[in-house]
């Protein structure tokens, strides 16, 4: 540790920074030291191993690469040293720089990983809507050689559809903060290739009144971690999808915790996995119902296919309620493909690889799908079923 520690602090005074900025990264980087990196004996990192994310020798990332398949629509943000962007009438894009980056920081204790993200930060935005847009804004970060460090605020004030797309072929660490104030549909679609870990901490804050649906997808040959903390308000509501498509020897964890905080909140939560070769996929979902709120409505439900002899899954669905007056549901189920359905697909004429083609696209929640863009519908399906 103590390498990573030299390296780490030679590396922060040449960032971005201001006097107290400085102190900040100083600061998040003793956290980091005090708490070391994650080892498969902390609870929340059991199925992760970090071992092989080098931080002895980091070096960080210069070059971020474009989109592929022309995945930005009409409105955009790509997000590189010079944000390239286009975006509609009431909306405002601000690049992180050492001002607003102090101002967005309130976590007081965060996860040892938070903390060294939080201290070498390099990459980032802050993004208002501030009126209705009825086409969706699409995010792009993708990064191609050594290490990055994300730290981006999204303030949702009016209705907005998202997708915000991390394609990384080397590794990133990123938190991402959605302040919701009015109905909103964010997607996050999370690649890791090769090597790459893509730890992700996305924090979402609902506030009173709001109606919001989540799509996630982890894919990948990588490694990809994504950690979900979701704040529930005063009458809000969410419906939560996530759908993790695992091969090769790829890893992917979806960890998500759901807050009730205010009452008469409800909330969905579809976790679904599809595991093939010697891939790795993980689920673990808790909601927490507090003792002060009442007549809280939740629903978690995590399926999963096994497609192959040597691939695995772990799924832990999870309540922790101090509260009586409510209404929670959890369950969990893990199978292969049914065999009798491919039988019934290949007596009529339909050869094994498509009838496996035709059983996986049923198992993919169709909701997921309508609310999909065509092209992102391509690009995932592309990402699932090739060769």
């Amino acid at each position: 540790m103590s390498g990573c520690l030299i390296m780490i602090s030679n590396i922060i005074p040449k960032l971005f920074n201001n006097s107290n900025l400085l102190q900040f990264r100083q600061e998040q980087l003793a956290i980091f030291t005090q708490k070391g990196k994650p080892t498969k004996k902390v609870e929340e990192w059991k199925y992760t191993s970090l071992f092989n994310l080098d931080l002895e020798n980091i070096v960080l990332s210069t070059k971020l690469e474009k989109p592929e398949n022309n995945l930005n629509g009409k409105f955009y943000i790509l997000l590189s040293d010079e944000i390239e962007f286009n975006l509609p009438k009431g909306v405002t894009l601000t690049k992180l720089d050492a001002k607003n980056y102090l101002l967005l920081n309130k976590d007081k204790n965060p996860e040892s990983i938070q903390a060294l993200n939080m201290s070498l930060a390099q990459y980032g935005f802050i993004l208002n809507i501030n009126e209705d847009i009825k086409e969706p804004i699409y995010i792009y970060e993708g990064i191609n050689n050594n290490i990055a460090f994300f730290y981006n605020e999204i303030n949702i004030n009016a209705k907005a559809q998202i997708v915000h797309i991390c394609n990384k072929s080397k590794s990133a660490i990123q938190t991402t903060n959605v302040n919701v104030k009015n109905d909103a549909h964010y997607q996050f679609i999370a690649t890791a290739n090769s090597d790459a870990f893509n730890i992700n901490f996305l924090n979402i804050n609902q506030l009173d009144d709001t109606n919001m649906q989540c799509d996630f997808f982890l894919q990948g040959s990588g490694t990809n971690r994504l950690t979900h903390n979701h704040f529930l308000n005063k009458n809000s509501k969410c419906e939560i999808h996530n759908l993790s498509f695992g091969k090769g020897n790829s890893h992917h964890d979806f960890h998500s915790t759901i807050n009730h905080v205010g009452s008469n909140s409800s909330s969905k939560e579809y976790a679904k996995s599809l595991v093939n070769d010697s891939a790795f996929c993980i689920f673990k979902g808790s909601v927490v119902v507090d003792e002060t709120v009442e007549n809280i409505k939740s629903d978690q439900l995590s399926k999963n296919i096994l497609l192959s002899e040597k691939s695995k899954i772990v799924t832990q669905p999870c309540l922790l309620i101090d509260q009586n007056d409510i209404e929670c549901n959890h369950g969990a189920t893990t199978s292969s493909l049914d065999k009798e359905a491919l039988f019934f697909l290949q007596a009529r004429g339909i050869g094994i690889k498509e009838a496996k083609k035709m059983l996986i696209t049923s198992f993919i929640d169709e909701k997921i799908n309508r609310s999909l863009s065509k092209q992102i519908q391509s690009f995932l399906s592309g990402k699932l079923f090739d060769e």
